[in-house]
């Protein structure tokens, strides 16, 4: 199957995005304290990201490679959190 390059590029674009979202959200919410990021969640966000870990946690044959709590997340979910008016106004 060949995959058109400007789809490749495309793809290559928006994971270096999502990487560093989630980079920017663990710098700016571990900075303000361990736990706060839990806090800046929303509560559907927060159980999807609980339950994947426990999925993940489950399955035998998978070794679970440590990452910060924000990886278990889709692309999607981290417009809720960038939405979130109550995330940004005291740290940027």
């Amino acid at each position: 199957m060949h995959v058109p390059e400007t789809n490749q590029e495309t793809f290559a674009y928006l994971y270096a995005i999502e990487v560093g979202l989630r980079e920017l959200f663990v710098d700016v919410f571990e900075n303000e304290g361990r736990s706060l990021w839990k806090q800046r969640l929303p509560n559907d966000l927060l159980n999807k990201m609980r339950d994947a870990r426990i999925d993940q946690r489950s399955t035998r044959w998978y070794r679970t490679v440590p990452h910060h709590p924000v990886y278990y997340l889709d692309f999607a979910d981290l417009r809720k959190v960038i939405e979130r008016s109550d995330n940004w106004g005291e740290t940027v």
